[in-house]
């Protein structure tokens, strides 16, 4: 594996929550570096609703639920998690920030915030594992029965 962190895309989707231990999971055994990437569009979801909401006025609350909840896993598995927000699309974020972050991999879920149909794989996901320079994992859905995605190692 490359020596740069692994780039994990965080929506706060239960996939992206999945992305993200499975890659603590790595970077415990590995000693690698996680780097949490959200993309801020012009909306965000934001509360327990889902609502929309323009980023632009809220981006202290995204910052605030990226690190207190979003990034939780990381921390539960006990690794330093580096976040960022960058502005624009999913999948343009995360090919910039692969390239200009030296990436060793990029963790995503199978489908993001935006829930395309059951079974069909994300427009990001879809988008990274054509377009990416380094390797992309792609964890799938959580478990039903509620358990956490198998760790690597």
């Amino acid at each position: 594996m490359r020596a740069g962190p692994i780039l994990v895309g965080v929506d706060g989707s239960a996939e992206s929550r999945e992305a993200l231990a499975w890659a603590a999971g790595l970077a415990q055994v590995t000693g690698a570096g996680v780097l949490a990437v959200h993309a801020v569009g012009l909306l965000e979801k934001l509360g327990p609703g889902g609502s929309s909401l323009p980023a632009a006025g809220h981006l202290e609350e995204i910052r605030a639920v990226f690190d207190t909840t979003w990034c939780e896993p990381g921390r539960r598995a006990g690794v330093s998690v580096e976040m960022q927000m960058r502005y624009g699309t999913p999948a343009e974020v995360m090919l910039s920030a692969a390239e200009q972050e030296g990436a060793a991999m990029v963790v995503v879920g199978s489908r993001g915030a935006g829930r395309a149909g059951p079974g069909i794989l994300g427009s990001t996901s879809n988008r990274l594992a054509r377009s990416c320079p380094v390797p992309v994992v792609i964890v799938p859905a959580p478990h039903p029965d509620g358990a956490e995605a198998t760790q690597p190692g």
